[in-house]
């Protein structure tokens, strides 16, 4: 099975999920720890935001932080 990636906007490569399964464990890893640092950098962002800026998107500190 032949396994597809597909450029998104940044660049980066992506897989369909139906090829999740057949995509080795070193690279389903790999993945998962991608998007789990991706994450984490978004939370970041939101954590140190300024309070207007929080409050121009319609979120408070409280759903930033959560």
């Amino acid at each position: 099975m032949q396994i597809t990636s597909h450029p998104t906007a940044d660049g980066a490569k992506y897989f369909d999920q139906s090829d999740r399964n057949a995509m080795p464990v070193l690279l389903r890893m790999l993945n998962w720890l991608a998007d789990r640092d991706s994450d984490l950098r978004q939370a970041h962002k939101l954590r140190n935001m300024p309070q207007e800026r929080l409050e121009d998107m319609g979120m408070t500190r409280k759903q930033a932080c959560a």
